[in-house]
């Protein structure tokens, strides 16, 4: 829709190892920035994906929980990021290894080979060779 155009992140904006909260933020369904609050994130969870409000909620929760500040709400869905307050500690982001993130991705590297924040097309591709081999079906 005309409120929620592709945009390609700014210089500074935050991407992690989620691909649908990155997407989201490309949208401006989250905060273009990558920082999100516990409300925003659950908002676009419902909008997004039409999960039910107990579950966005929940998800939310948890990234809120994994990195965040719960004062104020904010996270970063990327790495730690000094636009998200520091108040009953260092809040972390979610792109913390064994935390929130897990090693399975068909479109990011495992965390042991690299950056693993990063989209890697040669494996999305694979992907895509195999789905239309078997005409989209797994």
């Amino acid at each position: 829709d005309a409120n929620h155009v592709y945009l390609k992140p700014a210089p500074d904006a935050v991407r992690g190892m989620c691909p649908t909260l990155n997407t989201m933020a490309n949208h401006g369904f989250i905060s273009r920035d990558g920082i999100t609050t516990f409300a925003e994130a659950a908002n676009a969870c419902q909008i997004t994906l039409g999960f039910g409000y107990d579950t966005c909620v929940f998800l939310s929760a948890l990234g809120l929980l994994s990195g965040g500040d719960l004062p104020s709400g904010k996270y970063s869905i990327g790495g730690a990021d000094s636009r998200v307050p520091n108040t009953l500690g260092q809040s972390l982001g979610i792109s913390r290894h064994g935390f929130f993130e897990v090693d399975n991705s068909i479109s990011r590297i495992d965390y042991a080979l690299g950056n693993q924040a990063n989209f890697n097309l040669p494996r999305f591709q694979r992907v895509q060779k195999i789905a239309k081999k078997y005409n989209g079906l797994f």
